[in-house]
């Protein structure tokens, strides 16, 4: 969902980037697009169910697939996220960390 995200938001399809880093705790994975970004009012609401981001970029879509995206990472005692990229640039990087054990 993250991935397909991306790539439907992001203002270049070739610039979508998905990484993944380990800790001594977790495994944390990010997809990070060069979209319009996140308004800060919505980066807590958008994991909620039937949400939509930007509505002025109105896709087909229920608002259901983030909400299912944090049900399951939850499941597994992980965490979900999104931010904005920094230094100025557009866009947006989404993440979910499961634990190592």
């Amino acid at each position: 969902m993250l991935i397909a995200n991306a790539l439907k938001y992001s203002n270049d399809r070739s610039n979508v980037l998905v990484s993944c880093s380990k800790s001594a705790t977790e495994v944390i994975f990010e997809v990070t697009d060069e979209g319009k970004g996140i308004a800060e009012e919505l980066k807590e609401r958008l994991f909620e169910r039937y949400e939509q981001g930007d509505k002025s970029q109105r896709r087909v879509g229920y608002g259901l697939g983030l909400h299912i995206a944090k049900v399951i990472v939850e499941a597994h005692r992980g965490r979900i996220g999104v931010k904005n990229l920094a230094d100025g640039k557009t866009g947006a990087i989404f993440y979910f960390s499961l634990p190592v054990n």
